[in-house]
């Protein structure tokens, strides 16, 4: 791998680094704010689906950048 093609790949992997940075935390800070709305509305089954479905939906997102930039 040449230096122009390993600057790319570096250059690729930071903006989504940098952006999985910040969603994740967006993420966890709106998850904050609605689960304590959804408990103290005693709306329980709502919230345990939301917290799932963000579980889930992390591990997608994880698994898919993860087996995008896997270099044989």
């Amino acid at each position: 791998m040449g230096a122009d093609v390993y600057g790319n790949f570096m250059y690729v992997t930071v903006i989504i680094t940098m952006l999985s940075l910040v969603t994740k935390l967006a993420l966890i800070k709106g998850l904050v704010q609605l689960i304590s709305r959804l408990t103290e509305n005693n709306r329980i089954e709502e919230r345990n689906r939301i917290i799932s479905f963000s579980f889930l939906l992390v591990f997608f997102f994880n698994n898919s950048f993860s087996n995008s930039f896997y270099i044989q």
